[in-house]
């Protein structure tokens, strides 16, 4: 079964709460979501959330493509801080974009 999964990195300008409700409007299977440097979209709890509340299953976790976008300090990576985020989700067989 093919599923339709709606990226949250194309409509940047809002907040994920927003483009939570707009996706499951319109009837997308699952939303990526684009981890970037706002609070929101690193937030376990906060998107757990928004995924019970809008019945929108986090299928894909796409981390940030240069080092900076959160100020990582050297010994905590992108990459360890995705899989935590991932560990505590609603659906932890995401996949880490």
């Amino acid at each position: 079964m093919t599923r339709v999964v709606f990226s949250t990195g194309s409509l940047y300008p809002f907040g994920l709460d927003r483009i939570f409700g707009w996706v499951a409007e319109t009837g997308f299977d699952g939303i990526e979501v684009m981890m970037d440097d706002r609070w929101d979209t690193h937030e376990a709890q906060y998107m757990n959330a928004l995924s019970e509340r809008h019945d929108l299953p986090i299928l894909a976790l796409h981390p940030p493509i240069y080092r900076g976008a959160w100020r990582l300090r050297a010994v905590f990576t992108t990459t360890e801080q995705v899989a935590g985020i991932r560990s505590q989700s609603r659906n932890p067989g995401c996949l880490l974009g």
